[in-house]
């Protein structure tokens, strides 16, 4: 079997360690900071990409969710999962970071109201539904589906 071959190492990397240059990196937008805290949610953040260069850790993507954890850590510094890559240059981070947001693509609303509407039904027993408002409710067999109490009506 295959393994597949990254070109980075997932590792813990202390916040205190890691820099942010200021060559090529944007300058620290508090409000996004604040943003990323207020919807934060451990299981789509995603990992800083850092450049291991003459014994520093620098960070070519991902400062602000580095500046949100520590935020949510009491502005104490904590280890951070990071993709840790090796043998950059400086130039190399830079076009890196010129390119790191070039191929995304925001959700339409009508793709983000599905995926929502998906994730906030959920299965409950008959018995349930037949206490719940009629105008929460779709016909899924012999159970009921309704949203959830987070959904707004």
């Amino acid at each position: 079997m295959n393994s597949i071959k990254t070109l980075y190492k997932l590792m813990e990397v202390s916040s205190r360690d890691l820099e942010i240059p200021d060559a090529y990196q944007r300058k620290l937008n508090t409000e996004r900071v604040a943003k990323i805290v207020a919807g934060f949610n451990e299981r789509i953040a995603n990992e800083p990409k850092v450049s291991f260069r003459d014994g520093h850790y620098y960070v070519f993507d991902g400062q602000h969710t580095i500046v949100a954890r520590k935020h949510m850590n009491g502005n104490n510094d904590l280890p951070i999962l990071c993709k840790v890559y090796y043998g950059m240059t400086e130039a190399d981070e830079a076009l890196l970071f010129a390119m790191q947001t070039g191929y995304s693509a925001a959700l339409t609303p009508s793709a983000k109201l599905r995926a929502n509407l998906r994730g906030e039904v959920q299965r409950i027993p008959w018995s349930t539904a037949r206490s719940t408002s009629g105008r929460s409710i779709w016909s899924a067999g012999t159970s009921f589906l309704t949203r959830s109490p987070s959904v707004p009506r």
